[in-house]
């Protein structure tokens, strides 16, 4: 086989099957270029989940992962099964105060005259554009929940249950995601490789109650947190489809844990987004629009592990830059992204390993974006509804 760096990613992130894992580990065998960049990504694999636990700690996201996000959206609820969802409150508000307005019952509404009923339609047009124009640069995000996330199965076997979750984009969000990986393709004249979005990237937030109501698992939100699950050792895996912007999860919990029901608190999740590429200039401040928000870069830094980039936008935008096309001299660097708030910023750092030069200019492509999601109450799965023997 030939070296393949995006292979190589999916090997260190547990998503190959058998046949993929064997074919590749036969290559590594005789492949020293590959091994090399085996163990780049390990350190970088170690150094993300380092800088992400650094920086959940000091803002607060491992125990309120979602409660800065909450400041900013306490007028949001979600449409179809979870409430009707707001992306600009002030907007959004007046959109709803008019379309109530207009879709009140009215004693005379067979005899408006027929101007009247023009200008209610013109209105109503006018509220369905302003609501489209709101959502960031034509995601649908107004449409429910970016991921829907579903039980599969929970298989008994050998004193063990393990539960099988899906999680992938809603039927909107697939369309948008698809169209923009093409268009990103088709104007930037990149290979669509170039874009590892075979499986949508994320931070699930669940607890996994008992019949009593104890939680007896907890992921990402709650490993620090203030509940304690009766049994933390939790092992899982997790595995990419065909499917854009979908994944699988597998994990295993003892049968005598007594799981009941799957909780999910909230999430972060990577959108695939267009913005246009822009340069970043040594001893200079750059600064880039994302979408309707201005970013800066105003520090530059090289230290033991790579180049780091330090990046500020005003506020908490919903969707900040995560993922990004970064080239110099022609070729791509690879990178990790971690964020945290502070004075009411937000603080982008990009990290680009093994890079020990500050670059006269280099491009850069932000194409990935994350949101936050947190249901307020939780969402609630019957696990024994969907068990399999």
């Amino acid at each position: 086989m030939k070296c393949n760096d995006i292979l190589l990613e999916d090997y260190v992130e547990g998503f190959l099957n058998t046949a993929e894992k064997t074919e590749l580990v036969m290559h590594l065998s005789s492949c020293n270029k590959c091994q090399q960049t085996l163990e780049n990504l390990r350190a970088e694999q170690r150094l993300l989940a380092t800088t992400l636990n650094e920086t959940q700690l000091k803002s607060g996201l491992t125990e309120n992962l979602m409660q800065e996000i909450k400041q900013q959206k306490k007028i949001k609820a979600r449409r179809h099964r979870y409430q009707m969802m707001f992306i600009t409150a002030a907007i959004l508000m007046i959109s709803f105060t008019l379309i109530a307005t207009m879709n009140k019952p009215s004693q005379h509404a067979d005899v408006l005259p027929p101007d009247t009923s023009q200008d209610i339609e013109a209105n109503q047009q006018h509220v369905a554009d302003t609501e489209e124009e709101s959502n960031t640069h034509g995601i649908p995000l107004h449409v429910g929940p970016v991921l829907d996330i579903k039980i599969d199965s929970v298989i008994e076997k050998n004193g063990m249950k393990e539960i099988t979750y899906r999680a992938n984009y809603n039927e909107a969000m697939q369309q948008y995601s698809e169209a923009t990986l093409r268009k990103l393709v088709s104007t930037y004249q990149l290979d669509a490789q170039e874009f590892p979005l075979r499986h949508w990237h994320g931070l699930i937030s669940i607890a996994v109650r008992n019949s009593k109501n104890e939680v007896v698992a907890t992921f990402e939100i709650n490993e620090k947190g203030s509940i304690e699950p009766i049994y933390p050792g939790v092992s899982k895996y997790s595995q990419a489809t065909d499917v854009l912007g979908e994944g699988i999860t597998h994990f295993s919990l003892p049968v005598e844990t007594d799981p009941t029901t799957f909780e999910i608190v909230g999430y972060l999740a990577e959108l695939p987004t267009f913005a246009e590429p822009f340069t970043f200039k040594k001893n200079e401040n750059t600064s880039f629009d994302y979408l309707g928000h201005t970013y800066t870069i105003y520090d530059t830094q090289l230290k033991d592990d790579g180049l780091h980039l330090s990046i500020s936008v005003d506020g908490q935008p919903e969707i900040t830059p995560s993922g990004w096309h970064i080239t110099f001299n022609g070729t791509r660097q690879r990178h990790i992204t971690y964020f945290k708030v502070e004075n009411n910023q937000t603080i982008l750092s990009v990290i680009l390993p093994g890079m020990q030069t500050i670059p006269d200019e280099m491009t850069m492509l932000p194409y990935l974006g994350i949101i936050q999601e947190n249901f307020k109450p939780s969402i609630i799965l019957d696990l024994k509804e969907t068990v399999n023997n």
